[in-house]
C-alpha cells in the first residue's frame, strides 16, 4: 500500500528537496500527494480527504497544525532544515512511531540475542546455531529459526528443513518462530538484514517479522565477512542504528577472515567504520564447517580445537559476563 506525503513549508527550495530526497529513495511507496502553499491551503485539503485508513505523513513548519479528527492515519513532521539523509530518517522514524502506536507495544525482551548481517551468506545460522550449542553447555538454550527466505537451522542438524521443532540435546531446543517459556536465552537466526527504514515501515509479513524481533532484541550480532559489497550493507545498519531505527547495541563478527592481503585491507575497513561498537573476529576455516556439516553436528562435537570454535566460544561467553 502506496503511503502518501503532504508539503507545507515556506521554503520552496526545501520543499524541492524534500519532494526530491523522499520520492528518490527506497522506503517504500512514498507517494507525493499535495504541495500547500499556506495553513489555510492545507487545512481546506485535510477537510476534503475521503474518510478512509489510507497513511499520509504531512512534513510542515507550521507553528501551530489542527488535524481533522476522522483521518486516524495521518502522521506529522515538524521540519524546516535537513540534508536528504536527516529527513529520510525523519520520515523513516515517524512511519515506526506510527506503527507502534497502532499495534501493541512488543517491548525488549532482556532474554533475546538476534544473530543477523549482510546477505551473500556471511554464516549467520553456522554462527547462530554454534553460538546457542556453545550457551546451552551451561545454559537452558532455545533456538528460533527466523530467517523468512531459509530454513536451515534443522537441515544442518540432519532434520527436515520444514521441521517445526528439534532437540538437540537437553539444554537446547530449535523451532520455527516460536519462543519459549524456560529458555535461559533465545537465539533468533534472523537471516539478512533488508534495508531497514523500509523493512520498519513495511506492512508486508516477511518485513515485519524481521522488524518484531530487531525492536525485541536486547542484544544483536551482526555478521558480516570480508568482501567489499559487504560495506554498503554494513554503513547502511550502522546509520539505522545511529538513527535510533532499533534499541540495541550491536556487536559485530568479522567472519571468514582470510589472510590475502585484499582481505585483511577489507577486514581493517570495515574494523575502521564499526568504530567503538564491539567486534570480534572468526577465521575462514572450511575444513571444520565442512566436517561439521557432513556428520550434522556443532562445531563443539567434531572440531572443538578448531579455531572458529574458539571464536564462537569467545563470544558467547562475552554474551553472559
Amino acid at each position: 500500500m502506496s503511503i502518501g506525503f503532504i508539503t507545507c513549508l515556506a521554503d520552496s527550495d526545501f520543499e524541492d528537496l524534500v519532494v526530491e530526497s523522499l520520492t528518490s529513495s527506497d522506503l517504500p511507496d512514498l507517494i507525493l500527494e499535495f504541495r500547500a502553499i499556506s495553513s489555510a491551503n492545507l487545512t481546506l485539503y485535510l477537510e476534503n480527504l475521503p474518510i478512509d485508513d489510507k497513511r499520509r505523513i504531512i512534513i510542515h513548519d507550521l507553528r501551530n497544525l489542527q488535524l481533522p479528527p476522522t483521518q486516524s492515519a495521518l502522521s506529522t513532521i515538524s521540519i524546516d532544515s535537513g540534508s536528504p539523509e536527516s529527513i529520510r530518517a525523519e520520515v523513516a522514524r515517524a512511519l515506526r512511531d506510527f506503527d507502534r502506536s497502532n499495534k501493541s507495544d512488543l517491548g525488549i525482551r532482556s532474554d533475546l540475542v538476534m544473530v543477523t548481517g549482510t546477505s551473500g551468506s556471511p554464516g549467520i545460522s553456522t554462527i547462530a546455531l554454534n553460538l546457542a550449542n556453545e550457551l546451552s553447555l551451561a545454559h537452558q538454550i532455545h533456538l528460533i529459526d527466523s530467517d523468512s527466505y531459509r530454513k536451515d537451522l534443522a537441515f544442518f542438524l540432519g532434520g527436515k528443513r520444514d521441521e517445526p521443532s528439534i532437540r538437540l540435546h537437553s539444554r537446547l531446543s530449535i523451532s520455527q518462530g516460536e519462543f519459549s517459556t524456560s529458555a535461559h536465552l533465545q537465539i533468533a537466526d534472523g537471516g539478512a538484514a533488508p534495508e531497514l527504514g523500509q523493512a520498519l515501515s513495511d506492512r508486508r509479513v516477511v518485513a515485519r517479522s524481521y522488524s518484531d524481533l530487531l525492536e525485541m532484541a536486547a542484544r544483536i550480532i551482526f555478521v558480516v565477512q570480508p568482501e567489499s559489497n559487504t560495506i554498503y550493507e554494513l554503513e547502511r545498519f550502522l546509520a539505522a542504528r545511529e538513527s535510533d531505527l532499533f534499541q540495541a547495541r550491536p556487536i559485530f563478527l568479522i567472519n571468514k577472515v582470510g589472510q590475502t592481503r585484499r582481505q585483511l585491507s577489507i577486514q581493517r575497513r570495515l574494523q575502521a567504520r564499526i568504530g567503538t561498537y564491539p567486534v570480534s573476529l572468526a577465521p575462514l576455516d572450511l575444513k571444520a564447517i565442512e566436517l561439521a556439516k557432513s556428520q550434522y553436528s556443532p562445531l563443539a562435537d567434531v572440531a572443538p580445537r578448531s579455531k572458529l570454535r574458539r571464536a564462537i566460544a569467545d563470544l558467547a561467553r562475552s554474551l553472559v559476563e
